[in-house]
């Protein structure tokens, strides 16, 4: 119940931050860092649309490998 709550009030904070402007990793660091979150802990907050915009973000920045699409999913 508890988690829920945090994972909510996570995400909603990142997908304000990145409405201003920040990128994904941008909102997730500087969020970790001002609540003294450890970014391990962190993760578990994460919603799934949150981790996919991340590993997009990774691979578009080259430092995650990028994964084959195929075109009618694009």
């Amino acid at each position: 119940m508890i988690e829920e709550k945090l994972q909510s009030v996570f995400t909603t904070e990142v997908e304000d931050r990145i409405k201003n402007g920040h990128t994904c990793l941008e909102a997730i660091v500087d969020l970790c860092e001002e609540n003294n979150l450890a970014y391990a802990v962190a993760k578990k907050y994460l919603s799934k649309p949150l981790i996919e915009k991340l590993q997009s973000e990774g691979q578009d920045l080259n430092m995650l490998p990028r994964q084959t699409k195929l075109p009618f999913f694009t």
